[in-house]
């Protein structure tokens, strides 16, 4: 393996991932799950037209059916395992978009104080819970929704760095990408660079751990633009023209595909 770094190789794929999503962009409309996903791969994107936007949150607000969500209690930010429902705050940030900052529901500042980073690095949570994939999860979105899509991660990281030091939040990102590559688990470590992009921690990835990432990427990445999650976790070789089955296999990999692509939108 030809030592680089990892924003360069990671460059190096732009091309053929934007022109991977492009051509298939009709088999993302084939499930409400995926043409979601897809609408919220738009708003990351930092070069997109206002008519492409506003198209992606009127799906999302419609898809979700955020036109009443005023009216939902304040108090289901409290019900799920980790204090914050995630679900929610996406929602918000979906509303937020697309109504204007005035419309924000949440405190942000309460939101803070009971995220993941103080959890573990303010009150002493365990390190061990990074094994569970949903606390990793829920690091990841903490970020994608708190940072509003990428709308306003100038924001975003004021916020967490004026409560948390940054080298503290790194040393958790880098834990949970360890954990990943351990456990062949691509999309949380995917995730987790694009968190590490928003937090402006992924220049500070020490060479080892990016030279590490970047073996794995090359296991699972195929040459035409998409990734292969079971190629990562085997043997197998990709080869450039590996095709894929509309039926079988397009909902086994647009997922890595599309956070890949979410990476390389916000780097």
């Amino acid at each position: 393996m030809e030592n680089h770094n990892l924003q360069e190789w990671l460059l190096d794929q732009k091309e053929s991932v934007f022109s991977w999503v492009d051509k298939n962009q009709h088999l993302f409309f084939l499930t409400d799950k995926s043409c979601a996903e897809y609408y919220e791969e738009v708003l990351f994107r930092t070069r997109r037209t206002e008519c492409l936007r506003e198209k992606a949150l009127t799906y999302l607000m419609r898809s979700f059916d955020l036109h009443d969500l005023q009216n939902i209690q304040y108090s289901s930010l409290n019900n799920s395992k980790f204090n914050i429902d995630y679900r929610f705050l996406e929602k918000n940030a979906i509303y937020v978009l697309y109504k204007g900052k005035g419309h924000n529901l949440i405190d942000e500042g309460r939101i803070l104080s009971n995220s993941c980073f103080k959890k573990l690095i303010v009150h002493d949570y365990p390190r061990s819970v990074l094994l569970d994939r949903n606390f990793l999860y829920s690091i990841t979105h903490f970020c994608f929704y708190f940072s509003y899509f990428n709308e306003q991660t100038s924001h975003f990281r004021r916020m967490v760095f004026n409560e948390i030091p940054k080298i503290r939040v790194k040393q958790i990102l880098v834990l949970g990408m360890y954990i990943s590559l351990i456990k062949r688990d691509i999309d949380v470590l995917l995730e987790l660079l694009v968190s590490s992009v928003l937090l402006d921690c992924m220049n500070d990835l020490d060479f080892h751990l990016q030279q590490l990432i970047i073996l794995y990427l090359e296991k699972s990445y195929v040459q035409a633009g998409y990734i292969n999650p079971i190629l990562g976790t085997s043997g197998l070789q990709s080869t450039p023209n590996m095709s894929i089955n509309a039926q079988l296999d397009f909902k086994d990999i647009y997922h890595s595909s599309l956070i890949l692509k979410i990476l390389l939108n916000v780097l």
